[in-house]
C-alpha cells in the first residue's frame, strides 16, 4: 500500500483545507488546475496503455472529489502568479524532503501509482477502499 503522505495530491488536498479554514492565506487554486491538466494527461496515458474504462471511471471519481469539486469552491479567487508558483515550489519542495527523509522519491512514488492502477492492485488508498466496498 503507497502511503498516503506519499502522494501529493492529499498534500495539495490538505492546502486547500486549511486554506477554507483560514489557517493558512495561500490559494490552492492554480496547483488545483495544474492537478486536472496532470489528471487529464494521465487518464489520456492509462487510456492508451489499456487501462479498463471502469478504473478510469473510478480515477476520475477520486480525482473529481480530490481536486474539481475543491477547484470549483474557489473558483472566484484571484491567482497571484508569483506568490502562488514560489508557495508551489515551496510544498513541493517540503514534499520532496519528507518522501527523501523516508527513502522514497517523487519518480518511484508516482511509477508505483501509474503501476497500480494500470495494473490494478489498488495500492493507492482510495484505490483500495473502492476495492473492498466492491465498486470496482
Amino acid at each position: 500500500m503507497i502511503r498516503p503522505d506519499f502522494i501529493f495530491s492529499n498534500w495539495i488536498f490538505l492546502w486547500y483545507i486549511l486554506y477554507i479554514l483560514n489557517i493558512i492565506p495561500y490559494s490552492p487554486k492554480l496547483i488545483f488546475i495544474l492537478g486536472i491538466i496532470e489528471v487529464a494527461l494521465s487518464i489520456l496515458i492509462l487510456l492508451w496503455y489499456g487501462m479498463r474504462i471502469k478504473y478510469i471511471f473510478l480515477f476520475s471519481l477520486i480525482n473529481i472529489a480530490l481536486k474539481v469539486i475543491p477547484l470549483y469552491t474557489i473558483w472566484t479567487n484571484k491567482i497571484v502568479y508569483l506568490q502562488d508558483i514560489m508557495i508551489i515550489c515551496i510544498i513541493l519542495l517540503v514534499y520532496s524532503g519528507w518522501l527523501y527523509l523516508h527513502g522514497e522519491n517523487m519518480i518511484s512514488i508516482y511509477s508505483s501509482i501509474f503501476d497500480s492502477l494500470l495494473h490494478h492492485k489498488n495500492t493507492t488508498p482510495l484505490m483500495y477502499v473502492l476495492s473492498k466496498l466492491h465498486l470496482n
